[in-house]
């Protein structure tokens, strides 16, 4: 795909932040949080932006267009996980960070996350974020506390957004990058491919702003729950997952509990497809990893969690 604009004078990046876009007006607050991170210094950018134009037209001119640390892919309407996967493949930094170009970056976020990166060598490491709307105004403020191996966790639907999070370039590629096959929640479907490969630390710091709701989004909301129900069987069926889970979960009765509310999810839904066999044995790995936790509390309230 073709490759222009920007160059970061030889000068290996620490940090590719990736911005896929259909030409959005918000693209540009979005490059510009990016650009403005402290780590960047002019004459030596630390950090590049890969601006993935997937709009299928030339992007608006705009000052960031200058800036040494910018490269735009041309990747001309093949759908943002392709996209994403282009700004990966054409990105040369050691860490990605995803983002999209409706939402924005808190100053020094980069610096956050390098430093939790740093002191733990942790892989994947995500920081806080806010909700706004579209005048910027807040609606919430998260910051979750997810450690260490957290596969079950990601299994049973925890969501830390893309673009909070560091991930390793390495290991981007070894957990196969976004699935182009999905639509929607191929976001969901990767971060529980990259905790097979990789345990997450996080910092509380707030580093992202990401907006709710408005006009322009290309996520099709209406397919959200069909396409769970794939993304969790293509889960469900990767080699070695139960075994992975079980890792993951260990003695918890929370997180055991957490596990077997998906695999009798999954249950239900083959054995009401006619799928016998895949529902009983999913209905087996449930009870294998319930064991004894279900005489705990937190083992029930686990399993009585809306997704």
């Amino acid at each position: 795909m073709p490759l222009r604009c920007g160059s970061t004078g030889g000068v290996t990046p620490t940090i590719s932040f990736i911005i896929p876009t259909i030409g959005r007006e918000t693209l540009t607050r979005a490059v510009e949080s990016a650009l403005a991170q402290s780590h960047n210094v002019a004459s030596h950018p630390q950090h590049e932006v890969v601006v993935v134009n997937d709009s299928g037209n030339d992007l608006p001119r705009a000052d960031w267009f200058n800036a040494p640390q910018v490269r735009i892919v041309d990747s001309n309407c093949i759908e943002r996980s392709a996209a994403r996967n282009a700004g990966a493949t054409a990105a040369r930094g050691k860490w990605l960070l995803f983002l999209d170009d409706d939402d924005y970056l808190t100053p020094d976020a980069a610096g956050a996350l390098l430093d939790v990166a740093c002191e733990t060598g942790c892989s994947r490491v995500y920081g806080g974020y806010r909700l706004v709307n579209d005048a910027d105004e807040m609606l919430d403020e998260l910051r979750p506390q997810v450690r260490g191996d957290a596969l079950t966790h990601f299994v049973a639907g925890e969501s830390i957004p893309l673009g909070a999070t560091l991930f390793d370039r390495a290991l981007f590629f070894k957990a196969g990058a976004f699935d182009t096959r999905y639509a929607t929640l191929e976001d969901y479907d990767f971060v529980v491919r990259y905790a097979l490969v990789s345990p997450v630390e996080c910092t509380d710091q707030i580093v992202a702003c990401f907006r709710v709701g408005g006009p322009g989004g290309s996520t099709d909301w209406s397919k959200t729950n069909a396409q769970h129900r794939v993304v969790r069987e293509s889960h469900l069926n990767l080699p070695h997952m139960f075994k992975r889970i079980m890792e993951s979960a260990s003695s918890d009765p929370f997180l055991r509990g957490q596990a077997a509310r998906a695999y009798v999810s999954s249950a239900r839904w083959n054995l009401s497809s006619g799928r016998i066999f895949t529902g009983l044995s999913r209905l087996c790995c449930a009870a294998r990893v319930s064991g004894w936790r279900v005489i705990s509390q937190d083992y029930w309230r686990a399993m009585r969690q809306a997704r």
